[in-house]
């Protein structure tokens, strides 16, 4: 199979680094001062703590002749304390109080990132998602819809993960600076000594971080894979059982598994790779600096267990910072994957302004389209070529025509889903140049051949497009279009539950339910695209029927159909053949009157 190669080479590393730091700077926003306040105040606490652990072991061992120890004796006898065992208690109670305070400030620190960084993913799957729903119905992306959902999940959880590195790495830089400095005051020599110790240890590792990134972009690459195949067996799951082909999906859904195991498996040893060599390395900078001290500084023992102290605690924040590198390496090309995916989003229409009455009319609603035409793509022959429809206030319109002809076209631009490509809309009046506003998109119904709905109950799912509908008015819509003799609903009401994509009903049942629900709505525009298509011809006729008066004076109604159904009703026929729109409502009356 051909794979798609989903990322830019290595040249887009800097690019995804950059571009993730950026973005977490302006999520932070002002909160980044704080939190930067913050995590400077832990630091120096680190610090001061480290550098006081000087005076107490001094008074612990006796040796009180470094100059630092001399002056806080010096200090504490002008406070009135001159003996050893009071220097000690005052010692000790500081040391203890130092040791609160920075214990408070890591748990705040580490709270507010914690925070920072959950916010900062919500926001990027708002981005995404709200992208998503505002780009224009005939330029939605071309991604896969597999490859959105694991965008959404699989790669926003590796991006949490990794923006949580960044940000507790920023803080771990600054705590390890504080413990340098802490340790240059007391002995720059060895300081200097154990810093280069480290970098020399740490160098090594740094190819590791890099090859973390290849890894990252196998297995958000598998893992796309592995999840369109799960999409296609839950989608087409009946359809595969019937043919007995459900086997075959899971065994291929198994090889996804196994690659992306094997991939989870090696970054894993990566990291076991990276956290062994971290912890010898950290054995040797420590027997460095201890030789050091002893060998050739000759420093008091108290001291070189202070550094040692010291070290121990630098070298766990400078290996932490490598494994967190590691891990952000391996989250990047997540990253990748998510702004590749918002940038393919095409931009919204920009919102129709114009009359501030627009939308807020009331009575059926007149749409008016003059000179349409629009092509599927650039050097597409057109589909439709110098449309004029006029739908008066109120009236019953049927739009015939073979499968194919650009029917379905002509009612997306008519509702303001596609924009043509020369033309105009008109709704009452106003002259549509864009996406249409909310008040006016709230006045139309629109019913789809393929009925939408999502698992769970009856109820849920007719208020996912009237959500301020009630029991009784539900009922009533249902008893409107023969809905509430369905079995299920016959027995369960409206918990009766529809399954994933409605499965549980029948092609028909759905209709039905989508009709229901468009009433619903209230609308000022009805479109019944093929919306009653399943339904056998004596039961479309006494529902169309139904809503042609129920909806008469109140709703202007479309009819996309390839066949007209057999009740009375119908004010107007116009078929569509070859991309050009003619008025054959003369032909369909003679034909009724025929039969």
């Amino acid at each position: 199979m051909t794979q798609r190669p989903p990322f830019p080479r290595d040249a887009g590393v800097l690019a995804a680094d950059a571009g993730l730091v950026r973005a977490l700077h302006r999520h932070l926003g002002r909160a980044l001062w704080t939190t930067s306040v913050i995590v400077l105040l832990a630091a120096i606490a680190e610090g001061v703590g480290l550098v006081a652990l000087a005076p107490l072991l001094a008074v612990a061992t006796g040796a009180g002749e470094n100059r630092w120890w001399r002056t806080i004796e010096a200090v504490l006898a002008r406070m009135g304390v001159d003996t050893a065992d009071g220097r000690l208690v005052v010692i000790v109670v500081a040391f203890a109080l130092l040791l609160l305070a920075r214990g408070l400030l890591l748990r705040w620190r580490d709270l507010r990132l914690a925070a920072h960084n959950l916010d900062f993913a919500d926001q990027l799957r708002i981005q995404v998602i709200g992208a998503l729903a505002r780009a224009p119905w005939q330029r939605l992306p071309a991604a896969r819809r597999s490859d959105i959902e694991h965008a959404m999940h699989a790669d926003i959880r590796r991006v949490q993960n990794g923006s949580l590195q960044a940000l507790r790495g920023g803080a771990s830089l600054v705590l390890a600076l504080a413990q340098a400095i802490a340790a240059l005051v007391l002995s720059w020599q060895l300081a200097l000594v154990a810093l280069g110790a480290l970098v020399l240890v740490a160098a090594p590792l740094v190819p590791r971080i890099v090859a973390s990134r290849r890894l990252g972009q196998e297995a958000t690459q598998h893992g796309r894979e592995a999840h369109e195949v799960l999409a296609r067996l839950l989608t087409g799951l009946k359809l595969f059982k019937a043919h007995g082909r459900e086997a075959a999906f899971v065994a291929d859904y198994d090889d996804r598994l196994a690659t992306m195991r094997g991939r989870a498996l090696a970054f894993a040893t990566a990291q076991a790779d990276v956290a062994f060599l971290t912890q010898l390395g950290a054995g040797l900078v420590l027997a460095v600096v201890t030789l050091a001290g002893v060998l050739w500084l000759g420093l008091p023992v108290a001291l070189i267990g202070l550094f040692v102290v010291i070290f121990a605690r630098l070298a766990q924040q400078a290996f932490a910072l490598i494994r967190g590198a590691q891990a952000y390496a391996h989250m990047l090309p997540a990253f990748e994957s998510l702004r590749a995916l918002k940038a393919g989003m095409p931009q919204p229409l920009t919102t129709t302004s114009g009359d501030p009455r627009e939308g807020g009319g009331v009575g059926a609603m007149r749409v008016s389209l003059a000179g349409i035409f629009y092509a599927a793509g650039p050097g597409q022959p057109p589909i439709l070529r110098g449309i004029d429809l006029d739908l008066a206030a109120g009236e019953v319109v049927a739009l015939v025509g073979p499968s194919g002809g650009g029917k379905t076209t002509l009612v997306d631009i008519a509702i303001g889903m596609l924009a043509p490509d020369r033309g105009t809309v008109a709704i009452d009046g106003h002259m549509i140049g864009g996406d249409l506003p909310p008040r006016l998109r709230d006045a139309i119904a629109y019913v789809p051949q393929e009925a939408i709905f999502f698992d769970g109950d009856v109820r849920r799912n007719m208020r996912a497009l009237a959500p301020d509908a009630d029991d009784a008015t539900i009922g009533a819509a249902l008893r409107l279009v023969e809905a509430d003799t369905i079995s299920a609903i016959a027995a369960h009401g409206l918990d009766a539950r529809l399954g994933d994509l409605g499965q549980r009903f029948s092609g028909g049942e759905r209709q039905r339910l989508a009709l229901a629900r468009a009433l619903l709505r209230q609308p000022r525009l009805l479109v019944l695209d093929e919306a009653m298509s399943a339904l056998d011809r004596a039961l479309e006729a006494r529902i169309f029927a139904r809503l042609a008066s129920n909806l008469a004076g109140r709703a202007t109604i479309l009819l996309v159909t390839h066949r007209l159904p057999e009740a009375a009703g119908i004010e107007r026929v116009m078929q569509l053949d070859d991309g050009r729109l003619r008025d054959v409502t003369r032909d369909y009356l003679s034909d009724r009157g025929a039969g």
